[in-house]
């Protein structure tokens, strides 16, 4: 099975609206099915999250998606202002912190040994762009 998730963390209601209403009309389009979810395992700040799933192993579905939502994104970014100044802080405390913790223990249930600590290095490294 192939899932594609799409997010626009800390977008605001107005970037969102743009986004996900531009990305619809485009699966639609490409007779590409979708929903658009709220999921309790992230912060608020992350809004809500597209899925998309296809049988098999569909990497056309995911070129089209990668590109449809690239071109939503230029949309949001074409019709509404820049945020500055922009906190990226959120976004890092729960990618290192709150992603750390939920791998350590999914690797725990797969019977591996990974401390906490080195998923969080691992993230802090990641969210850095090093």
């Amino acid at each position: 099975m192939t899932r594609i998730y799409i997010t626009l963390p800390q977008a605001d209601p107005e970037q969102r609206k743009i986004f996900f209403d531009h990305l619809s009309e485009q699966a639609k389009e490409a007779d590409i099915s979708y929903s658009e979810m709220q999921s309790d395992a992230v912060p608020n700040f992350w809004g809500p999250i597209c899925m998309a799933e296809s049988k098999g192993a569909d990497l056309n579905v995911i070129r089209q998606l990668r590109d449809r939502a690239w071109s939503s994104y230029k949309r949001v970014i074409e019709e509404t202002k820049e945020k500055t100044p922009f906190d990226y802080r959120p976004i890092q405390e729960n990618a290192i912190f709150e992603s750390a913790g939920r791998e350590y223990l999914l690797f725990k249930r797969m019977g591996l040994s990974v401390p906490v600590e080195a998923q969080a290095a691992y993230f802090s490294v990641l969210m850095s762009g090093t």
